[in-house]
């Protein structure tokens, strides 16, 4: 019976031994990919859930407005509505054309040595305080002869060897011509030539004068004066001094209830160069904010009694006053004025060299928050991830983006928000639509780890014209945003 008691107990603990599971399995491991969407801001094909931005008043798809950019005249943003006065802010110059005659009273003929001076007080005033002219090299503005010294001799006609003219400027630049026997007229341009006091001109010859004598008459045409120096103190008289511009925009501020974005700041940037020494432009201007009632809440102005804002060679940006309760803000720009800095010294212009002066206005757009479903992924499990941003515009805009996610509903004030910052480029034809591909960026495991948390991610995006020159908005502007994350995640069977 003891032989039998202990076999069966040996045979007990043997079959508990084998009951015991093993402390791990081991299963296979492998690892897969899926794709994490980020960001969806697109059209499609049917149309109705279109969730692109767009940028002309006209809701998406999804009943979703935006700001009218397209701009037609007085309302709306007319963006990059540049006031560029290149080309001649001074331009040229032009002096008024004047006619003087030396009568040569005996018939027969008549010998000419004879000096005289056109144009020292009928053109030039105020010598002292402007001098040193300088002649442009055109000879015809529109069907007007300039720049231009025509001498006629009247009742008769030059003698023998004919009759010679000289003009001599204050460098020696001298010019002439002959009237050759026979004839009665010549002419001298006056072109990229200094003028003194004056037009001096010498003549030297023979005249054969009919019955009753006659006269040489000397006729200056207009003349168009490209560089000069002035006195600082005589500015004020300058013909060009002040420059009427009259140009408006209006800014929509609006934030509309179903907007899918919206302008959240504007600023207006004054640059200026090619400005003589000692000289400043002034802007004079008004600024003012409405409600959606066209009443006035806000009033800004830089013209007479108050100063212009004033510039040299530089660039100014003033940030347009924005709060909630205003619908739209309007900017005029009356005229820009010419100001010496120093008085006591002297001004040199040169009408050929134009003085580019530009108002550009610049907006900021601020989406709408946008949420994304997730799952969860935790960091230990991702291998790797890569980011597909790809960014469709369609409008001649060039943008700067910055892009907030998050997994918290208000991605712009989480301090961990994951941020991208990049430029989309501007369409080459307005309307035609270009894509970018953004493949410098990236996320990280532990960015993505974050993002998944609470099982939805936000995004939200900030978006700056950072456009030149005048750019116009084309009908149906739009921007599409797509972003996802290829993940690449660890499965393993024994979890």
């Amino acid at each position: 019976m003891k032989k039998y008691l202990v076999l069966f107990l040996s045979l007990l603990l043997f079959i508990s031994g084998c009951m015991n599971p093993p402390s791990k399995i081991t299963g296979p491991k492998w690892t897969s990919k899926f794709t994490l969407p980020l960001v969806i801001r697109e059209k499609k094909q049917d149309g109705t859930t279109n969730s692109e931005f767009r940028l002309d008043g006209v809701p998406n798809g999804k009943n979703e407005t935006g700001p009218d950019l397209t701009g037609d005249g007085s309302a709306a943003y007319a963006p990059g509505g540049a006031i560029n006065l290149s080309g001649g802010t001074f331009g040229c110059i032009e002096t008024n054309s004047v006619s003087q005659a030396i009568p040569l009273p005996t018939s027969g003929t008549v010998i000419v040595n004879d000096e005289t001076t056109i144009g020292n007080t009928a053109i030039f005033a105020a010598m002292d305080d402007y001098f040193g002219f300088r002649t442009s090299n055109a000879t015809i503005r529109g069907a007007e002869t300039i720049n231009n010294l025509h001498i006629t001799i009247s009742n008769g006609s030059a003698g023998a060897g004919g009759l010679a003219i000289q003009v001599t400027d204050t460098e020696s630049d001298i010019r002439q011509a002959i009237i050759n026997q026979g004839s009665n007229s010549a002419n001298i341009y006056l072109t990229n030539f200094e003028l003194t006091n004056g037009v001096g001109i010498t003549f030297t010859g023979t005249c054969d004068i009919g019955a009753g004598g006659g006269s040489i008459t000397i006729t200056l045409s207009k003349l168009q004066v490209s560089n000069m120096t002035i006195k600082g103190h005589t500015l004020d008289s300058f013909p060009n001094k002040t420059i009427i511009v009259n140009e408006e925009y209006q800014f929509d501020m609006s934030e509309l209830v179903d907007s899918s974005i919206y302008i959240s700041n504007c600023s207006l940037t004054f640059s200026i160069s090619n400005m003589p020494d000692n000289l400043s432009l002034g802007a004079y201007f008004i600024l003012e904010a409405y409600d959606s009632g066209n009443h006035l809440l806000y009033s800004e102005s830089h013209t007479t009694p108050n100063p212009p804002l004033a510039f040299q060679n530089s660039s100014q940006t003033i940030t347009l006053p924005f709060n909630s309760n205003y619908s739209y803000l309007k900017f005029k720009l009356e005229r820009i004025g010419l100001e010496a800095v120093d008085e006591g010294r002297n001004i040199i212009i040169d009408g050929n060299q134009a003085i580019n002066f530009t108002v550009r206005p610049h907006l900021t757009l601020q989406s709408q928050v946008q949420e994304m479903e997730a799952t969860k992924v935790e960091q230990s499990v991702i291998q790797s991830v890569s980011l597909n941003l790809s960014v469709i515009n369609n409008t001649r805009l060039g943008l700067g983006v910055k892009l907030y996610l998050s997994p918290l509903p208000n991605p712009m004030t989480d301090a961990n928000a994951v941020v991208f910052n990049f430029t989309v480029n501007p369409a080459a034809i307005p309307g035609q639509a270009l894509e970018t591909r953004h493949t410098s960026l990236s996320l990280t495991a532990a960015q993505i780890s974050y993002l998944t948390g609470s099982q939805m991610i936000y995004n939200q995006f900030e978006i700056v014209d950072l456009s030149t020159g005048k750019v116009q908005v084309n009908p149906y502007p739009f921007l599409e945003i797509r972003s996802s994350a290829t993940l690449e995640v660890l499965i393993n069977k024994e979890d």
